[in-house]
């Protein structure tokens, strides 16, 4: 069963990291990315479609902060 409610500090930090392994560019262009994969990599914490979401939201943060 997948966490459901507020992210944690820690799994934010764990998406973040998975991203930046698995993006060429370091979590900019994310329209190849398996989602099930990161899903499998953060061990099932949190549903592809739930890491999907929560990294547009952190992406677009990490966007803003820079321009």
């Amino acid at each position: 069963m997948f966490c459901t409610g507020p992210w944690t500090k820690e799994e934010e930090d764990e998406l973040i990291k998975i991203m930046m392994e698995m993006t060429p560019d370091g979590g900019g262009v994310f329209d190849e990315v398996f989602w099930t994969e990161v899903s499998q990599r953060m061990k099932h914490k949190r549903s592809r479609q739930q890491c999907r979401i929560k990294w547009l939201v952190v992406f677009s943060a990490v966007l803003a902060q820079r321009y």
